[in-house]
């Protein structure tokens, strides 16, 4: 990546979460309050020592709450890093706000990351400022909503989808260890996101095995994705239907 283009989309995504650097996460939005309050009980637990506040013992005063028995956990943990420096910030609003803008500049990079691989470079970071100002990850998900762990979930889409293309050509242990800890990471950062990524990553997966002349051999994509894996069904069928020789490898 050029200094230069990693500049304009660092600066891109500041300039487009300014007011939420300056002002913190619009607490009135849709679902903001929801993820202060989960957000500085969480960090709150997390600093005094439980490596995983499934159970936030401040919550319904004092009774507490099972937020994080099903809720993923991955932005509240990467959000927590920011804790010491914000010790003016009892709801954690800002703290939200910071971690809201670091998650569009990471989307923007790992978009110009993928798109790199199969455009030029110029095209790649116009595409990539395109995908962080888009109205529903932008406007929707951030200022309306107030989404923060959807908005996380933009972060690792593109990041899927650049590994899925390193997986494909060539079948690397690089490429099998980033495609199946995106996709881990997708699932930690929103509950649904796996799933309704998968309708988009799998006509992607078909189209690329009419495209490219050889293919990963269907002992290998067997090895690469496992039965268990988050939104993997339709993955492993269409890697199954693309391969001359279907030999279905048990999960392990």
């Amino acid at each position: 990546m050029k200094a230069s283009h990693g500049m304009a989309i660092a600066g891109a995504g500041l300039v487009l979460t300014l007011p939420v650097l300056i002002l913190g996460i619009p607490f009135l939005s849709d679902d903001a309050g929801f993820h202060a309050v989960w957000y500085t009980h969480f960090s709150h637990q997390l600093w005094a020592g439980d490596l995983y506040p499934r159970w936030l013992t401040g919550m319904n005063g004092g009774l507490g709450s099972p937020v994080f028995f099903f809720y993923p956990p991955l932005p509240y943990f990467l959000t927590s890093i920011l804790r010491p420096f914000f010790r003016s910030d009892p709801r954690g609003l800002h703290q939200l706000g910071v971690s809201a803008s670091l998650a569009l500049i990471a989307s923007g990079f790992f978009t110009y990351l993928w798109l790199k691989y199969f455009v030029d470079q110029a095209a790649a970071l116009a595409a990539a400022i395109l995908y962080m100002a888009m109205p529903y990850h932008l406007a929707a998900d951030l200022y309306v909503r107030g989404s923060f762990a959807e908005y996380w979930a933009f972060v690792w889409m593109p990041l899927v989808l650049y590994s899925r293309s390193v997986f494909h050509s060539p079948i690397s242990t690089w490429g099998q260890a980033c495609f199946r800890g995106t996709v881990g990471w997708l699932g930690t950062a929103h509950h649904d996101a796996p799933a309704g990524h998968s309708y988009f990553l799998s006509p992607t997966l078909l189209l690329r095995s009419f495209t490219r002349p050889e293919k990963p051999k269907t002992k290998d994509a067997g090895r690469f994705v496992r039965c268990r894996d988050p939104g993997c069904g339709p993955i492993c069928c269409l890697l199954i239907a693309g391969n001359d020789h279907s030999e279905i490898c048990p999960a392990g």
